[in-house]
């Protein structure tokens, strides 16, 4: 068949149909693109007048499923401290400068002090040694906004109780918040729909149902904690 009888049998109504289809879809791709830059840089903001963090549940030797409900359980007890979290695609060397090293792609969160408690330092160093992380990251204004790499186990980089400056947060070309590879550890914001609509989430999001459990799995924590303490003492 030639080419001019190809285009003569086109139908004309369904290619306009799929045209407008297309055009339709790049329209709301557009738009969340925008709806994630304002919201990345609403984060930025925050970054620059209050004290955050980065920590995870994940280890590479559970399965997706249990690191599932490790970060769930993560999450509750982090919202019900009063402070705001915010889901972000995390590359993580475990077991770093290790013969057992391993690139771990994982679930993170980078939570905020938006109420100035002034605790998320000592909250998020006990909730890295609960979930046996290698190490939380921590920033505050008061030190020029610079992340520190803060060891929570024993056997990861850069030991427990270590310190290492990992430097400031970037703002990429494309409205996206992103950490350098540097230490073995990369953040990068998340970007996608569900990432947006799941963006900054604080306890009062949450319908009462919901805080109901949240509240169970914060107070399951502090009896796990308040009974490790005592041992501890004893």
């Amino acid at each position: 068949m030639k080419l001019r009888e190809m285009l003569a049998n086109i139908n004309q109504e369904n290619l306009s149909e799929d045209f407008h289809k297309l055009k339709d879809f790049y329209k709301r791709k557009e738009i969340l693109s925008h709806m994630n830059e304002s919201g990345l840089s609403q984060l930025y903001k925050k970054y620059k007048e209050y004290d955050s963090g980065t920590i995870s549940a994940s280890r590479g030797d559970y399965s997706h499923k249990e690191n599932k409900k490790r970060n769930k359980e993560l999450k509750a007890i982090l919202l019900a401290m009063g402070y705001s979290v915010t889901a972000i695609k995390g590359i993580y060397i475990e077991n770093y400068k290790t013969n057992k090293a391993k690139e771990v792609h994982e679930t993170s969160y980078i939570v905020f002090d938006y109420k100035d408690q002034g605790t998320l330092w000592d909250d998020l160093k006990r909730l890295g040694q609960k979930y046996d992380q290698d190490s939380i990251t921590f920033s505050t204004p008061k030190n020029g906004g610079k992340y520190y790499l803060i060891g929570t186990n024993k056997t990861g980089y850069p030991g427990f109780n270590k310190i290492e400056e990992l430097g400031k947060p970037k703002l990429g070309k494309e409205g996206e918040i992103f950490y350098s590879k540097i230490k073995g550890r990369q953040f990068v914001f998340e970007s996608t729909c569900e990432g947006y609509l799941n963006f900054d989430c604080i306890e009062s999001d949450y319908d009462i149902n919901s805080r109901i459990v949240i509240h169970k799995i914060y107070e399951n924590y502090i009896d796990s904690l308040n009974m490790y303490n005592s041992l501890n003492e004893g």
